[in-house]
Parts: structure tokens; sequence; C-alpha cells
């Protein structure tokens, strides 16, 4: 066996090595043959050269710092411009707001002096309301000189004009229509001093109005057209950026100034923004920088910058920065194609010797250049392609060593393969008569089986006979010892039958005394009713004293119809207690009869077992000595079945090894077979290797 598994091993080293020797001569000899894989193909869609790749760094590490720090610096100058910007348009509306609220306070200040020097200095005002014709015509004409002379000396008005409830009119020209002047009645007035754009018809006016001098019967008011020259000069010198808006507005939304002039109305979400009352803010709207200060007066002065106006220089700059990134990327290609280049072409020179290697070329070889990896890369190859064709080499002189070493094995095999049909032959004929012997001594084994079998089932039989004879004779004894008992027990029951029979005779006599008796009781009961019917007649008679003993009687009465009823039971019960007493008698007369026939036939019953037990006792000792020759043939067989047995062993050993020595026979034919075939094979595989190495161009 040990033999055969290494045959067998050797067999198995021989067929996975010409497998895969096999395999080998199909790669190598169907290379142009061979489909191109799914993962071939995507991997060949997905080739990305080189040199893409260098530019791609090169455009990377040139731009994305560039980019990222110009994304930067936008945004924090867009912010920090935005910023100063709104602080400087707020400081520029601060400085005009504090310039008109001076302009405003001087108009004002000259007002109120005038008002106080008509009204209280001079009293030329009130006199203008004198009876007296003379003092009155005295102060129109000093009041027309006052405001003469207040119209020159002060170049803020156009005209001054005070309007009296009267009717009377002092005014210094004729800028504004009289009727006009008289819509001041109309306003809502205080002590306070009013401004007003717009006033009757001349609503592109502004005026400044002041109530003047009143008492009981004489009211007026100072009216003054201002001159606004002083007041847009002062907006026009504020230098506003591109598309920017300046306005000024009173508090009713009527536009004091705008930079615009075609901007004459001011949209309702603008005037939300700036109309808050606050004294000054800044805000956005609508990519707008929108800055507005409120004057004392209730005017409102804002600027409206677009966003885009801030950052028109920058977006200039932005847009330098980006021709600037541009142009470093134009660079960055140029330099990254020039670095390819020199880095690509001799690796696609090297891709090109490969391929034609792939195709079976391994004369080719590369001229390394340079003192880089790419020039160790190209010296390694050239050292792969030398190391390729040193092993061609040898595998050919191997392939050629092969073929005649498997000629030899194959002549060796054929021989081997004869040589065993021989010896197969010559153990089939000890095998065939190693089986005759060994079914000889099976026979007799067999025989041997039986005829043991046959007395073991003699003994057994033997053995529950006299076991069956020892359970009967005990049985049979204990059914004399039975039988005897059944004799004493119906001795007694014939002796208990007779005092049944005395005493039911007994019974009968005692209910013959009871029926005495009952008929006693019959007697009271008719008489203890016949006394209640008397005793109830009486007490009828005695009328209302008899009530108490008629309901006595009537008891008693009753006590005697239950007494006769319970009489009538009883009579019946001992009338069925007769009759039972006589069905028993009879039956107790059957059952004597009954045990006297059972007396007899236990006495014959008791004279049979006392016979069998005497042939049970005979059949006993026939059996101890049937038993014992069972025994002395038992051991005469034992010793037989153990000399067959050995010689049946001894077959059967002697088959096994012939069988053995036939199957190894077998398998080594079978083998010297198999390497007939592999020998075969595997010049066949040299030859087909032979062939594909021939593909190769050394």
């Amino acid at each position: 066996m040990f033999l055969f598994n290494k045959h067998k091993q050797s067999t198995i080293h021989l067929k996975s090595s010409f497998l895969s020797q096999l395999k080998f001569k199909k790669r190598s000899s169907e290379p142009s043959s061979k489909k191109p894989s799914k993962s071939n193909t995507s991997s060949k869609k997905r080739f990305i050269p080189i040199k893409f790749n260098l530019v791609g760094m090169c455009i990377a590490f040139a731009i994305i710092p560039l980019l990222i720090i110009n994304l930067i610096s936008t945004s924090v100058s867009r912010q920090a411009l935005s910023t100063t910007t709104s602080k400087l348009t707020g400081q520029t509306i601060k400085q005009a707001a504090n310039n008109i609220e001076t302009t405003l306070d001087s108009i004002e200040n000259i007002v109120v002096d005038f008002v106080v020097s008509i009204t209280t200095q001079s009293a030329t005002f009130n006199q203008c309301f004198s009876n007296d014709t003379f003092v009155k015509l005295k102060a129109k004409t000093a009041l027309q000189s006052e405001l003469i002379s207040l119209s020159s000396l002060y170049r803020s008005f156009n005209d001054v004009a005070v309007v009296c409830e009267n009717q009377d009119l002092y005014v210094t020209g004729s800028t504004i229509p009289h009727e006009d002047l008289f819509e001041v009645f109309n306003l809502e007035l205080g002590n306070d001093l009013l401004w007003k754009v717009g006033l009757g018809s001349s609503s592109d006016h502004l005026f400044v109005i002041k109530p003047i001098g009143r008492s009981k019967n004489t009211q007026g008011v100072f009216c003054g057209d201002i001159n606004t020259t002083q007041i847009t000069n002062t907006l026009k010198d504020i230098e506003l950026l591109d598309n920017s808006l300046l306005l000024l507005v009173d508090p009713n939304k009527n536009i004091l100034y705008s930079s615009v002039p075609e901007n004459t109305t001011i949209e309702d979400e603008f005037w939300s923004t700036i109309h808050t009352g606050e004294s000054f803010a800044s805000t956005t709207l609508d990519s707008n920088l929108i800055t507005y200060a409120t004057l004392s007066n209730g005017w409102i002065l804002a600027v409206k910058t677009p966003l885009a106006s801030l950052t028109n220089q920058l977006q200039a700059a932005t847009l330098l920065t980006w021709s600037l990134i541009l142009l470093t990327s134009i660079l960055a290609v140029l330099v990254g194609l020039t670095f390819a280049n020199k880095f690509s072409k001799p690796i696609i020179e090297l891709m090109k010797l490969m391929k034609q290697t792939e195709n079976g070329d391994l004369t080719v070889s590369i001229t390394p250049k340079g003192h880089n990896e790419i020039t160790q890369l190209c010296q390694s190859f050239n050292v792969m392609v030398h190391n390729m064709k040193g092993l061609l080499h040898q595998t050919q002189s191997v392939i050629a060593d092969t073929l005649k070493d498997s000629e030899v094995l194959s002549s060796s095999t054929k021989q081997s393969v004869e040589t065993f049909n021989e010896l197969a032959h010559s153990v089939e004929d000890i095998a065939a008569g190693t089986t005759q012997q060994a079914e000889d001594a099976q026979e007799g084994t067999s025989s041997m089986i039986t005829l043991s079998d046959s007395i073991q089932t003699v003994s057994q039989k033997c053995n529950v006979i006299f076991q069956n004879a020892q359970g009967a004779t005990h049985m049979i004894q204990e059914a004399t010892h039975t039988i005897e008992q059944l004799n004493q027990t119906m001795a007694s029951s014939i002796q208990i039958s007779g005092d049944i029979n005395t005493s039911i005779l007994e019974l009968e006599e005692l209910n013959k005394g009871i029926e005495s008796i009952m008929h006693l009781l019959d007697g009271i009961s008719g008489q203890t009713n016949l006394l209640a019917l008397n005793a109830s007649i009486e007490a009828a008679r005695a009328g209302e004293a008899g009530k108490g003993f008629a309901v006595v009687a009537q008891e008693v009465r009753n006590l005697s119809e239950q007494s006769k009823a319970s009489t009538i039971n009883v009579r019946q019960e001992l009338t069925k207690i007769a009759d039972k007493t006589d069905s028993t008698m009879s039956l107790i007369q059957k059952s004597n009869t009954i045990f006297n026939a059972q007396s007899q036939s236990v006495e014959k019953t008791s004279s049979l077992f006392s016979q069998i037990i005497k042939a049970l006792q005979q059949i006993t000792t026939d059996l101890e000595d049937i038993n014992q020759e069972t025994q002395d043939m038992e051991k005469l067989k034992a010793q037989t079945a153990q000399k067959i047995e050995n010689i049946a062993s001894v077959t059967e050993e002697s088959a096994a090894a012939t069988e053995q020595i036939s199957a190894l026979s077998e398998e080594q034919k079978a083998v010297m077979e198999g390497l007939s075939k592999l020998s075969m094979k595997l010049t066949e595989a040299m030859d087909g290797l032979q062939k594909a190495i021939q593909v190769f161009k050394l």
C-alpha cells in the first residue's frame, strides 16, 4: 500500500506539472487570439498620459494659490472699501448737515430779531393797528422801511412780507403773488418758527414763517421767501461717487434739493428707510449704501450710493489680477509641457519597446540618457530583456532534455505494464484456490453453527420444560392447599347458611308480633278519632267558652289521622319484609344444595392433583438426565467450532493477502499505464512549448 501511495503521489505531481505547462503553452502560442477583457478595455479608456498629469500639476501649483489669494484679497478689499466709504460719506453728510444747520440758524436768528424789533423795541407792528391815523400811517411807513432794509441787508431772502389778519400786506417785492401770502392763515401756526415749501401757487419757493405780535384784535405773520442758493451751493460742493444721489427733503416728503434734477419723486421704500427720526444713520438698500442725517427742523439730508460705484476701481484691479492669473496659467502650461516632454519622451519610447517585447521581440534595447529615475528604469528594462533571453535559452535546453527523458520513460512504462499483466494472471489463479478453500471452511463453520444452535435449542427447551414442571408441581401443591381451604370454607358456609335460616324464621315470628301491635294501634287511633269528634261536638255546644277546647280536639283528631296513616305505611313495609324473607329462605335452600355438590367435586379434584404431582416428579427426574447429556454435547461442539474457526481464519487471511496483492498489481498496472499516457502528453506538451518559444525573437 505504501508503494502504491508513493506512485499515486508522483502521478498527481506529473499531472499538475503537465497542466501548468500546457496552460503556459496556450498563453504563449496564442497571444493574438486572446480577446481583451472588460477590465482591460476600461483601463484603456481611463488612460491619461503622464504629460497631462505634469501639465495639470504645474497649473495647479501656479494657479490655485493665486486664485485663493485673489479671492481673499478681493473679499477683504470690498469689505474695507465699503466700510471706509461709508465712514467718509457719513462724515461728509454730517459736515454738510452742520453747514445747512448753520445757514438755517442764521436765517432763523434774523427773523426772530426782526420780529422782536418790530414788536417790542420800536412797537412798529403794534402801531400799525392804532386808531390814530397819523400814527398808523407813520407805523406802516416805518414797517415797510424795515422790511426793505432787511431784504437789502441779507441776501438769504428773495422777498419778505408781513401779513396781517385785517388784510393789510407789507411786502418788499413782487416775486410772490399777494393772494399766496394770505395762505399763511390757513396753516396751523403756533409760536415757533415754521419752514414751509410752497405756498399757494408758489409751490417751488421755500418760506420761513413766524407769527408776530398777538393781541385781542391784532395778529400778523412774518413770511420770508428764502434764497436757497447758499444751501444748494453747499450741497453742490459735496463730491459724490458715480451714479450717487444727494437729496434734501422736508418732513412732508418735498424735495428741497436733488443732485439729479430729473429725480422729482422719492420711492416709498427709500423714504421709509430715511424717515426714522434718527440724527444720523447708515444702511444698505437694494445694493445701495444709504447714509442720512436729520436736521433740527426735520429736514433730511440723504445720500444713496450704489455699491457697484464703490468697487469700480477694485473691479479694475481684480480684472488686472485675473489677467495676470491667465498669463501665469499660460506660462504654467508652457513650462509644464516643457518638463512633460522631457519626462514623457523616454517613457513613451520605453512603452513602444515594451510593446515589441510583448509581441515576442527580445532583441530590443533602449539607450539610457541622463542620470535620474527614468535612466534607472531604462537600465532595468534592458536587464529584464537580457534575463528573459537567458531564461528562454535555458527553457529550450530543458525541453530537449525532457523530450529525451520522456521517450525513455515511455519505453520503461510499457515493459512494466507487460510484467504486471503476467503477475496479475498468477495472482488470480492463487486467489481462486484460496477463495474456494475459504468457502469450504465457511460452510463447515456454518454447519457447526447450525448444530450448535440445535443443541442450544434442545437445551433451552429442556430447561423450559424442567422449569415448567417445577412450576406446575408448585402450582398443584398450592392448588391442593387451596382445595383443602375450600373444603373448610364450604363447611363453614353450610353452617352459616343454617344460622341464617334460623335467624330468618325468628324474624318472621317478630313480624307477626308487630302485626298484632299494629292492629292495636289501629284500634287506639279509631278511639282517639272518636273522642276528638265528641270533644268537637261538646265544644260547639259550649259556644264561645269552648273555642279553645275545640282547637285542642281538632289537633287530637289530626294526630289520630297521622297515626292511622303511619300505621298503614308500617304495615306495607312489614308486608315487603315478609316477602323478602320468603325469597331469602328459598335462596338459602338452593345454596345448601350447591354447597353439597361443590364439596363432592372438591374431594375428587384433590385426588386427581395428588396423582399429577407424582407424574411431574418422575418427569423432573428424566429432564435432569437429558440436561446433563446436552451440556456434554455443548462442550464437544465448542471445541470443534474453535478448530474450524482457526482454519477459516487462516484461509481468510490467505485470501485477503491474495486479493491485496491482486489489487496492488492492478493499481501498479494502472499507474504504469497512466505514466505511459502522461509521458506521451508530456512529449506533446514539450513539442508545443518548443513551438511557442520559437515565437520569440532571440
